[in-house]
């Protein structure tokens, strides 16, 4: 499954999404990181056809991690399978 990144520059996005869910910051430290390292590996690697499996082979976050927060990237329109 290939996964495609949206936007320019989404950290600026998610960013914003976070500072406006602090209580998400407050509760999910763990996967609040997590998000800023998967939107850091598809900035690195924009422009590629990466999968869930690159993601997590390249941020070293795990599985379950990612499926936690996959929802909210695509939410936010930062990703898109």
């Amino acid at each position: 499954m290939l996964i495609q990144f949206l936007g320019e520059n989404p950290v600026f996005k998610i960013k914003k999404t976070l500072s406006l869910k602090s209580s998400f910051l407050d509760d999910r430290r763990a996967v609040s990181r997590s998000t800023f390292d998967i939107v850091d590996f598809l900035i690195e690697n924009k422009g590629l056809e990466v999968t869930k499996k690159d993601i997590i082979e390249g941020t070293k976050i795990a599985r379950a991690t990612l499926f936690k927060v996959w929802s909210q990237l695509e939410t936010q329109e930062i990703v898109r399978i």
